[in-house]
């Protein structure tokens, strides 16, 4: 897990560069900073704080969606790209988040990868509803992993990091 948290600090390059974290809105739970990795510009959005105890409990695994790309200049996805991202996003947001199967904390673009990290509570569960919720959809260039993390260690460094 250490190894996994100081490679996922290192390439979004929160521990070197980047630029302080804003909430996008007063009213929103996120922060979203920029900084750049490699020369190419990265995004980076977070949840501001942990959920309460009661919102985490159970949802003791870290999953990660990646998706590489071939970037524009400047590291961001083409347009259909963006847009295919925005739609898998969606979809798990729409189905698996309202119903309470995942919980997104961080979502990072730029230099040729998008990043998602959810909480789940079941790996079997999660996968079985997000093979159904992509049924009939064309095939995506994802890669899905999961990490023990019942503690939200990986967010509780994150926040460290940037503060």
């Amino acid at each position: 897990m250490k190894r996994f948290l100081s490679s996922l600090l290192a390439g979004i390059g929160v521990s070197q560069s980047a630029l302080p974290a804003e909430p996008a809105k007063p009213e929103d739970k996120w922060m979203v900073g920029r900084t750049e990795e490699a020369g190419q510009t990265v995004i980076v959005r977070a949840l501001l704080a942990l959920p309460d105890d009661a919102a985490r409990k159970g949802f003791v695994w870290l999953m990660t969606i990646s998706w590489d790309y071939t970037p524009r200049d400047g590291g961001m996805p083409t347009n259909e790209v963006h847009k295919q991202m925005n739609d898998l996003e969606d979809a798990i947001e729409q189905k698996l988040e309202t119903a309470k199967l995942c919980i997104q904390t961080v979502s990072r673009t730029g230099n040729g990868k998008k990043q998602w990290e959810y909480y789940i509570a079941d790996r079997d569960q999660f996968l079985k509803a997000f093979n159904e919720v992509m049924h009939g959809k064309p095939r995506l260039p994802i890669k899905i992993d999961f990490y023990q993390d019942a503690d939200w260690q990986a967010l509780r460094d994150l926040h460290r990091t940037i503060k």
